[in-house]
């Protein structure tokens, strides 16, 4: 399988800047990726964690990262747990425009539920989030 993307990668250079927090609390994805360099993560930590605000890509760290089960990535799968038990279905209805879908790890690992759920998380939120 070729190298996948993970899409909640932190802000390094070399990432890419895949989206923004829009005010309704949801990521809203460029149309085009951003590479960023050291110079554009100084400038957005100025206003804070950039993580906070923006989502990332970077190639899958695999076992680099805290979120590997040791064969896919905890992350999505704890996401799609968690929206399981809200009251409502808070999921987009169809697929959201991506430009990394095709080598994108969530997607690869659990297909459309993962892109239906992508605009939700942040990889640092703004506030911390209550319990349900």
């Amino acid at each position: 399988m070729a190298d996948l993307t993970c899409p909640s990668a932190r802000a390094a250079p070399g990432a890419k800047l895949i989206g923004t927090l829009g005010a309704d609390g949801r990521v809203k994805p460029l149309r085009t990726p951003l590479e960023v360099d050291a110079d554009f993560i100084a400038r957005a930590k100025r206003q804070g964690e950039p993580e906070a605000r923006m989502r990332f890509a970077a190639p899958c760290a695999q076992g680099g990262c805290g979120h590997w089960t040791g064969q896919a990535c905890g992350l999505i799968d704890r996401v799609l747990d968690h929206i399981a038990t809200l009251p409502q279905d808070v999921r987009a209805k169809t697929l959201p425009p991506c430009t990394i879908r095709g080598d994108c790890r969530w997607y690869h690992q659990t297909g459309a539920e993962a892109c239906r759920s992508c605009d939700l998380v942040v990889r640092l939120p703004a506030e911390p989030v209550a319990a349900e």
